[in-house]
């Protein structure tokens, strides 16, 4: 099963190297799909800060800030934690922290870590986090009830995917793009009460997820000068 989705994380490889796109400034790293005519990927890179808007069950709303410190995916680099991000979470939490992905945890995951405290200095080496695992992006191409288990925070949760794209919004610079996503979700007529939306693609970026708290990606900003 591993060799399975390994053969496919290489076929879906970008034409240019990663690290030739990691040297790209960020509007040539917003590149079209073949999949679906007007909608487009983002290609992470090293600085680059990702902007969600978190709300919680009692409605505060917050940003929960990643800005990316290392991306190094490409399996020749072998890099034993080729992920890692500081995070900050803005008022009422005004917390901060960093997060390290740990290779194995990027390719075969299945648990996800989705609450930090301040201060802390993660080494995730037996979950995720920010980015879907190749194992639970794949899985559903793979038996018939188009299911995949992933662990959030402990609680163990089937999702189910029906092989279709959607869309979301996502500013980036002074212009809204399109990003082509799969919707995962714990029912398999997909209106159940958790979801999680994936970027389509190589990277798999986690773009919402809706698990009793509601987070969504609404702005990707280049790395500061």
């Amino acid at each position: 099963m591993k060799q399975t989705f390994s053969a496919w994380l290489l076929l879906l490889l970008p034409a240019l190297s990663i690290a030739q796109t990691a040297s790209l400034p960020l509007s040539k790293r917003i590149v079209p799909t073949t999949e679906q005519k007007g909608a487009f990927q983002y290609q992470p890179a090293a600085g680059d800060r990702l902007v969600y808007e978190v709300k919680s069950p009692d409605g505060t709303r917050y940003n929960f800030t990643v800005t990316l410190k290392r991306y190094e995916t490409d399996p020749d680099k072998n890099h034993p934690f080729p992920i890692a991000f500081d995070w900050t979470m803005g008022a009422p939490h005004n917390s901060s922290g960093s997060v390290e992905i740990c290779g194995s945890c990027y390719t075969d995951a299945t648990r996800y870590q989705n609450y930090f405290t301040s201060g802390s200095r993660l080494q995730l080496s037996n979950a995720s986090t920010v980015f879907m695992s190749g194992l639970n992006y794949f899985e559903p191409e793979q038996n018939d009830e188009k299911k995949t288990v992933m662990v959030m925070d402990g609680k163990e949760i089937s999702f189910y995917d029906r092989l279709g794209y959607e869309t979301q919004p996502v500013k980036v610079g002074k212009k809204t793009v399109q990003l082509l996503m799969k919707k995962y979700n714990s029912s398999p007529t997909l209106d159940g009460e958790n979801s999680v939306y994936v970027q389509v693609g190589y990277d798999r970026l986690i773009l919402g997820m809706e698990l009793g708290f509601h987070i969504q990606l609404k702005e990707i900003l280049p790395a500061k000068k």
